[in-house]
């Protein structure tokens, strides 16, 4: 089949690249002019992806071009996979929609834009006078796993009401729905919203966890033994039930903050997804109130290591992160900071462009570099190698042995018989 994905995000990438695998003919166009070199490069922070994309452009499936007008020539079926905030760039795919040659034409929306876009953007083509079959697909792919999500999904969420794209999408993830039937079919405007509720509820889940674990630091209870309590329960389980400094990335926060917005438009009260948001907000600088008070309010000439910058482990970014409000309230200290991430140190520094001229900020290629002349180590993201490091050789570079845990990755008595001071994430541990 052929087929047009619009888009540059790595959700696009990697259905461009695991369709044109199955035997389509793919072309993915992106919103601005881009070469695959660039793309490729992008890629390379999801496992697998950006091999798999070298392989389908140099076997002749996969064609790149942002021609639009050449795009909608070639095939008259077209998914949008954009950023949420690119819905006028989907506007304007429906509109050369609309001048298609083709008899049939297909528009298929895996973008979380608001609930209600996917049926508007359809009938921006139906009210030009051509016949337009179209569906809303959400999206569920992890960072980190996308390629995997995609060929082996849990789950296909199809909002139409048209047969004849249902089966299209029926046949053509034919080759990752083998195992079972894991595809749902329901109104489109019930897909948008599951999109955002299911964003919502994990949201709900992480902050959820954060608030037991302030209320486990009063009572001197470590939250480790209170997730395990319920995670055990099976109908709470694990997931999304690890305290921290909060979630990040391009959705979860957006997502949860979109929806929040969408309910006070439609004057629906939204007290419980604006709870989640105002506690997530705080947990990002729960590290530096933690040490905020065991430096007695004297941070100013310290310098502190911040332990990953990412969101999350397996990407390179930093959108949403913690690491960015940690570091502007520690620098408002007249602290400095040395970070070391294994991947979004680039994305990182262009938030500290100045800082980093000034000394203030310093990227290190090494995490042990970035201890020196600590007074205090900050963990944002349990990175796999930061999970068992040298703690003896800490001890010889750390001007002052203190570690803060924000993804609570330690045990607190190991961490302590080298010597140092500990300070998790609701472990029990106040600084007094």
């Amino acid at each position: 089949m052929k087929l047009v994905i619009h888009g540059e995000t790595l959700a696009a990438l990697t259905v461009a690249a695991a369709l044109a695998e199955s035997g389509n003919d793919v072309w993915l166009r992106p919103l601005r002019p881009v070469d695959a070199a660039r793309l490729q490069k992008q890629a390379a922070v999801e496992p697998n992806l950006a091999r798999l994309l070298t392989t389908q452009l140099d076997g002749g499936r996969l064609h790149v071009s942002a021609d639009l007008k050449a795009a909608i020539l070639w095939s008259g079926v077209h998914f949008l996979l954009m950023a949420a905030d690119e819905l006028q760039a989907a506007h304007q795919v429906a509109q050369a929609l609309a001048q298609s040659p083709h008899d049939r034409i297909y528009l298929i929306n895996r973008t979380t834009f608001p609930i209600g876009s996917t049926r508007q953007l359809a009938q921006q083509i139906v009210l030009a006078g051509r016949p337009c079959h179209w569906a809303m697909e959400p999206d569920f792919m992890t960072p980190g796993r996308m390629l995997l999500d995609f060929t082996r999904p849990p789950r296909i969420l199809v909002g139409g009401e048209d047969a004849e794209v249902i089966g299209l999408l029926r046949n053509l993830y034919r080759p990752f729905n083998r195992n079972r039937d894991v595809m749902q079919v329901m109104a489109p405007e019930a897909a948008e919203m599951t999109k955002f509720a299911t964003n919502a509820m994990l949201a709900t889940r992480v902050s959820f966890i954060n608030e037991m674990a302030q209320l486990a630091e009063h009572f001197g209870v470590d939250v480790e033994q209170v997730r395990q309590g319920l995670g055990s329960d099976p109908r709470i389980g694990y997931d999304f039930l690890y305290p921290g400094v909060g979630f990040g990335g391009p959705h979860f926060a957006q997502d949860v903050a979109n929806l929040a917005e969408t309910m006070r438009v439609r004057q629906v009260p939204a007290g419980l997804l604006s709870a989640v948001l105002a506690i997530n907000a705080s947990q990002k600088e729960v590290l530096f109130r933690k040490a905020w008070q065991h430096y007695d309010m004297q941070l100013a000439g310290r310098t502190f290591t911040l332990w990953g910058l990412s969101y999350k482990p397996g990407t390179d970014s930093v959108i949403n992160a913690a690491s960015i409000p940690l570091t502007r309230a520690l620098l408002a200290q007249g602290a400095r900071v040395r970070v070391h991430d294994p991947a979004a140190v680039e994305n990182y520094m262009q938030h500290f462009a100045v800082e980093a001229g000034e000394g203030q900020v310093t990227a290190c290629e090494d995490p042990y570099t970035a201890l020196t002349d600590s007074s205090g180590l900050m963990l944002l993201t349990e990175w796999k190698p930061y999970w068992n490091p040298d703690f003896e050789r800490m001890m010889t570079i750390l001007r002052e042995p203190v570690i803060f845990d924000g993804r609570n990755i330690y045990e607190p008595a190991l961490v302590e018989d080298f010597g140092f001071t500990y300070y998790g994430v609701g472990r029990g541990r106040q600084p007094a």
